[in-house]
């Protein structure tokens, strides 16, 4: 789903798209999860806890963050788009903004697809603006 989200902006601006596996969507678990809401709460109460075989959001968040760096070193100065799932780009804004939680998450699942714009200086996060595309809003989440 995030190739094909991001695919006709690619093609429109002539730009190729590179798959990076590290910025793939949770595993959560091999299992049904019957009360998803409860399993998400607790994902963002403790970013340690995981499913058996599922991921937990501080795994996400290093290899999300650890892909993230290595973009910004092999790509200094340049405009990067990244598409991803929700939980995969919240772990990257908690990263960078520890307040970003539950309540923020749960709020960026009602505006699929969204856009969170971040700008950079080398490795440190300058600032986080959520833009809503359907309403052309842009909130600041964060700035220095």
């Amino acid at each position: 789903r995030a190739i094909e989200t991001i695919k006709s902006t690619a093609e429109f601006h002539q730009v190729s798209v590179i798959k990076r596996d590290a910025f793939r969507e949770r595993k959560i678990s091999s299992n049904w999860i019957e009360d998803f809401q409860n399993f998400v709460q607790k994902q963002w109460q403790d970013f340690s806890f995981k499913l058996p075989s599922g991921e937990s959001l501080e795994e996400v968040q290093e290899r999300t963050i650890h892909a993230l760096k290595c973009l910004l070193k092999e790509r200094p100065g340049e405009q990067i788009i990244i598409s991803s799932h929700g939980t995969a780009i919240s772990t990257i804004v908690n990263y960078f903004y520890p307040q970003f939680g539950l309540s923020d998450f749960q709020k960026l699942k009602r505006l699929f697809p969204f856009i969170i714009r971040m700008t950079f200086d080398k490795e440190r996060c300058l600032s986080i603006y959520l833009d809503n595309i359907f309403t052309g809003e842009s909130n600041e989440i964060y700035s220095i």
